[in-house]
């Protein structure tokens, strides 16, 4: 499935998603320095400035090839780095993924994220199924998801890879 030309500018007024720039990094590298993100995500920890370049050029080759899209999330208002949001994309399936720095937790600003995105999906790409996998006991991850519709539909044992080890999801 192709991505169509990115829109920069996917927003609510208080959230916006776009593309990761490379001026982004210093701001990644302070933001995934949190053990918490590590927790329940595959992201590398530490994160370098290293990592933040790799992510910066991996996340803008998936959206140029339409295999799906990361998108930072930044405050509307101020552009200011508050997390991440992901989309990958097969068979018209999206599969999501989100992470916000621990100083702009519990404001919605993930819901507001997801909503954005899980809303392009449908209305641009058509998507017929959406989905997204959490470790279990991610609680906060799992009331962003049911927040903005999702449903919890079962345990997939071993079924994803977190830094070489395999989890449930």
């Amino acid at each position: 499935m192709d991505v169509p030309p990115p829109d920069p500018r996917l927003t609510d007024g208080v959230v916006m998603l776009r593309l990761f720039a490379e001026s982004d990094v210093p701001e990644l590298v302070e933001a995934l320095a949190d053990p918490e993100v590590s927790r329940w995500t595959r992201m590398a920890f530490p994160y370098t400035e290293e990592h933040g370049f790799d992510w910066v050029r991996v996340s803008t080759e998936l959206w140029r090839t339409g295999q799906g899209t990361h998108l930072a999330v930044t405050d509307a208002a101020t552009d200011r780095l508050l997390g991440g949001i992901g989309m990958d994309v097969a068979d018209s399936v999206g599969t999501f993924g989100y992470w916000i720095r621990a100083d702009a937790r519990g404001r919605g600003r993930a819901s507001a994220a997801l909503r954005l995105l899980c809303r392009w999906a449908v209305d641009e790409l058509g998507l017929e199924r959406m989905q997204l996998l959490t470790i279990p006991g991610n609680t906060a991850s799992e009331r962003v998801a049911e927040k903005v519709g999702f449903q919890r539909e079962g345990l997939l044992r071993r079924y994803s890879d977190q830094r070489g080890t395999p989890v449930d999801t």
